[in-house]
C-alpha cells in the first residue's frame, strides 16, 4: 500500500509556466490512486473562475464546486494582511485544504500567480503555506531569454533561500529553458543536492489560442468551429491599410483585427488563408462593434465549415488590440492539443519514475503548532465533551474559552462569580457565547459534591461542613 505525500507546486517568479507541471503531475498521480485532490491557497478571482481549477478540475473529473478548491481571492489575503491577521489568514485556508486533504490520499497544491506582488515576498508565502499544509514543495524557475549560468544561479539562489524557510524540497524545475542552453544547464546542475528537471521552451504552449483570446476578453464567435478556436496566435495585425498593402504584413498565425464594416479585409483574409502562397491566418477579430454588413454574413454563412474563426469584439480598434495583447497563454480543458503538448513534454524530459518515489517514499512528515492545533481541535470535535475550567479571572483562561466557543469545540463551564467573570470579559473585548458560569459557592452542586466528597473522605475524619469547605475551592 502506498504512502502518499502532497506536493506543493509554485512558480518561483512570474510567468513560469506552472500548467504544464501541474498536468504532468496530475497525470501521474491519478495513475496510482483515483483519490487525487486538487487545491490553491490563494486566487485571482476571473469573474469567478480560477483558470487552472477550472482546467483540472474539468480534466480529471472532481466533482466538487470550484469555492472548495481554494483558501481565498487575493482581495480577502490582501485585506487580512493589511489588518495584522496573517495567523487568521493561514487558518482560513489551512482549514480549506484540510478539507480537500481528508477526502483524498494525495493533494497537488498549486501557489500564488505574482500579481502586483514582490517576488520574494510571495515566495514566502508559498513556502509559509507548504510548511503548514505538510507538503513537499516544487518551486519552478523560468529559463526564459536567461543563459544556462544565469539559470544555474538563479536555482542555487532559490535553493538556499527555501532551505532558509525549512521547506521540505522535493525538486527543482527549471522551465522554458532555450535549447541551445539545455546541454549546458544539465551540466552545471549535475551534482546538485536535490534532483532538478530542465524543460525547454515549446512556443506551442507559450502562445494563447483563438479560443483563450475569446474566453478572457468575452468576445463572441459569429464563425468557425470548436477545432478552429485552438488555432495558436502567434501576433496580432491591425488592418486599417488597403488589400494590396495588408497581404504584404501577413505572418503565420496572425490574428487580424479590423473594423466590422471592412468586407474587403475579411474576404482577402480567406482567400490568403486558402491560398498556397500565403501563410496559415489564426483568426480575425471585428473591432469597433460593427457585425458584417447582410451581404457578407450570406457569404460566411455559405462557407462549409468555415476554417477562420471570426470574433466580434465590442470595443475600437486600438482597445481591442491592447486587451488582445495583455492575454497571456493557458490551457483549457477542450485543448486536447495543448493538453498532449504538455504532457509529452513532461514524459519526455522527465524521470517519472523517480519523482514518483520521490512522492511515495519521502519520510519528511513535518508538523507545525498550526497543524497540531488543528488537527487537535478535529478530534476534539468528533468526540465532543464538556470541559470545566477554573480560575476564570485569568486573561489566558478567558481568552482560550473564547477561542475555544468561537470554534463550537467543546461544551464550556467556567468556575466563578458570573457578574465578576463576565465583567472581566468585558473589558478585555471578549466573548463568551454559549459558556456557562457555575458559582462554586452557591451552586446546588456544591452540597452533592461534598456530600461525595465526605464519603470517600470520612475515614480520614472529614466532616460533612468541611467537605462544604473544601467544594468552595
Amino acid at each position: 500500500m502506498f504512502v502518499f505525500h502532497s506536493v506543493y507546486i509554485v512558480g518561483a517568479e512570474p510567468h513560469c509556466g506552472k500548467s504544464i507541471i501541474v498536468l504532468g503531475m496530475m497525470e501521474m498521480l491519478t495513475a496510482l490512486t483515483p483519490k487525487v485532490g486538487f487545491f490553491r491557497p490563494i486566487i485571482v478571482e476571473n469573474n469567478g473562475r480560477d483558470p487552472l481549477i477550472h482546467l483540472v478540475s474539468k480534466r480529471y473529473d472532481l466533482n466538487v464546486q470550484g469555492s472548495e478548491l481554494y483558501g481565498c481571492t487575493l482581495d480577502v489575503a490582501r485585506k487580512m494582511i493589511a489588518d495584522g491577521k496573517q495567523e487568521e489568514l493561514t487558518k482560513l485556508v489551512l482549514a480549506k485544504y484540510r478539507a480537500v486533504q481528508d477526502k483524498n490520499d494525495i493533494v497537488v497544491c498549486v501557489g500564488t500567480d505574482y500579481v502586483g506582488a514582490n517576488s520574494a515576498l510571495e515566495l514566502d508565502l508559498n513556502a509559509h503555506f507548504a510548511n503548514h499544509f505538510g507538503c513537499l514543495f516544487l518551486p519552478i524557475i523560468k529559463g526564459y531569454q536567461r543563459t544556462a549560468g544565469e539559470i544555474a544561479d538563479t536555482v542555487r539562489m532559490f535553493e538556499e533561500h527555501l532551505a532558509g524557510q525549512g521547506c521540505d524540497l522535493l525538486a527543482v524545475f527549471a522551465n522554458r529553458v532555450p535549447r541551445s542552453e539545455m546541454e549546458n544547464l544539465d551540466a552545471i546542475l549535475t551534482g546538485s543536492r536535490f534532483p532538478y528537471y530542465i524543460l525547454p521552451e515549446n512556443y506551442s504552449l507559450e502562445r494563447p489560442t483563438v479560443g483563450e483570446i475569446a474566453r478572457e476578453l468575452h468576445l463572441d464567435c459569429l464563425y468557425g468551429t470548436k477545432q478552429s478556436m485552438t488555432h495558436e496566435v502567434s501576433q496580432y495585425k491591425i488592418a486599417a491599410m488597403q488589400v494590396q498593402d495588408f497581404l504584404g504584413h501577413l505572418d503565420n498565425c496572425t490574428l487580424v483585427i479590423t473594423p466590422g464594416d471592412r468586407a474587403d479585409i475579411i474576404a482577402a483574409s480567406l482567400a490568403a488563408d486558402t491560398s498556397s502562397t500565403y501563410p496559415m491566418i489564426a483568426g480575425i477579430v471585428l473591432s469597433g462593434d460593427q457585425k458584417p454588413a447582410p451581404e457578407v454574413a450570406k457569404l460566411l454563412e455559405g462557407i462549409n465549415r468555415l476554417r477562420i474563426p471570426i470574433l466580434y469584439s465590442p470595443w475600437d480598434t486600438f482597445t481591442t488590440a491592447v486587451k488582445v495583447n495583455s492575454v497571456q497563454a493557458s490551457i483549457l480543458p477542450s485543448d486536447e492539443r495543448k493538453i498532449a503538448t504538455a504532457l509529452g513534454l513532461m514524459e519526455s524530459h522527465v524521470d517519472m519514475q523517480q519523482l514518483r518515489q520521490l512522492i511515495v517514499q519521502n519520510d519528511g512528515q513535518r508538523v507545525t503548532p498550526l497543524m497540531f492545533e488543528y488537527e487537535l481541535i478535529q478530534r476534539a470535535k468528533s468526540q465532543r465533551k464538556h470541559i470545566v475550567l477554573p480560575e476564570s479571572a485569568d486573561e489566558r483562561v478567558l481568552r482560550a474559552a473564547e477561542i475555544l466557543s468561537l470554534r463550537d469545540v467543546v461544551s464550556l463551564t467556567l468556575l466563578g462569580v458570573e457578574s465578576e467573570v463576565r465583567l472581566r470579559a468585558a473589558h478585555l473585548g471578549l466573548k463568551l457565547k454559549g459558556v456557562k458560569i457555575v458559582d462554586p459557592r452557591t451552586s446546588p452542586l456544591r452540597r452533592e459534591f461534598a456530600q461525595t466528597y465526605h464519603e470517600l473522605r470520612k475515614h480520614k475524619n472529614v466532616t460533612l461542613e468541611a467537605a462544604c469547605d473544601v467544594m468552595v475551592d
